[in-house]
């Protein structure tokens, strides 16, 4: 029972107090306490302690509502027919060993947008090698500094604006799909995390920034980033409630030891109908892969 009422108050810290901390997140602690009020339930029914394993099944219950109710979105797959969707990639190239990585993905011919986190002048000239001749497209925020980013597109672009959040470069750039009905705003952009700034309202002014740029998008918008926050994270959860986005992914496996930080967002004129993490070789997550279309392209 003390147990119990231990994992109750921590579930309840972690809730409602802030995430503050960069090495280990209130989300992270809520999955193994999740994990924890599950293990009481089966050893309440095994030793047939009723009021025991109802008080951890309710727990567990609310952890699980909790951390689900920060994800909800639920996308009906579309009847693409023979029309064009939009098919995106993002790629953390700090966690990319060699260029060969990036060849590989030109193996899959639905991909036709590529979107490059922590993109340096050397990654800068392996992907135009690369991608050039089947990724005509491109658009590039390239600095000294590894934050860079880069866009490369099948799809024909419209325009592009760069601006910076906190220090740390981000991109805008429109995509012309299903040609003559369609655009989509893409958007990469960075958020520090807290070993790289000092204080917790500078990463708080980087959302502010980053909600009040993503307002002037008209509409049909993909904000790709790498966030060092989980999705269900206050910050994270405050930009998708003030800008009414989405979240492409939908599943975290709880026993994973790194969550991922990198994330697909989209304004619901759009449907994500299939997500799926990136992995090299060594099956380490470099990336996510992302599925959209608009109303017109499948009516």
């Amino acid at each position: 029972m003390y147990i119990s009422i231990l994992l109750i108050l921590v579930s309840l810290g972690l809730i409602i107090l802030p995430d503050r901390s960069d090495q280990i997140s209130n989300e992270y602690l809520l999955n193994y306490t999740l994990t924890g009020f599950i293990l009481n339930v089966f050893f309440g029914f095994v030793y047939n302690c009723r009021k025991f394993l109802m008080l951890n099944l309710i727990c567990a219950v609310l952890i699980a509502s909790h951390l689900k109710s920060t994800n909800i979105e639920i996308i009906q797959i579309p009847d693409l027919k023979d029309n064009q969707s939009v098919n995106l990639v993002e790629i953390n190239l700090n966690e990319v060993e060699n260029p060969e990585s990036i060849a590989n993905l030109l193996n899959n011919r639905l991909i036709n947008v590529l979107v490059f986190q922590q993109c340096d002048p050397n990654w800068d000239y392996n992907l135009s090698m690369i991608l050039n001749d089947k990724f005509p497209f491109n658009v590039k925020l390239i600095q000294l500094h590894p934050n860079g980013t880069a866009i490369f597109s099948k799809l024909p672009l419209t325009s592009s604006d760069t601006f910076m959040i906190s220090s740390f470069p981000a991109l805008k750039t429109s995509i012309i799909v299903n040609p003559g009905k369609d655009t989509i705003s893409i958007m990469s952009a960075y958020i520090p995390s807290n070993s790289e700034v000092a204080e917790q309202e500078i990463i708080d002014q980087s959302y502010d920034e980053l909600a009040n740029y993503v307002k002037n998008f008209s509409s049909k918008s993909i904000v790709v980033g790498h966030f060092n926050q989980t999705y269900w994270s206050q910050n994270i959860v405050h930009l998708k409630n003030t800008l009414n986005l989405n979240n492409s992914r939908r599943i975290i496996y709880p026993i994973i030891s790194i969550m991922p930080h990198d994330h697909i967002f989209y304004t619901s004129d759009l449907q994500c109908y299939a997500f799926s993490e990136v992995l090299n070789k060594s099956r380490v997550r470099i990336g996510s892969k992302a599925y959209f279309v608009t109303d017109k392209m499948y009516e």
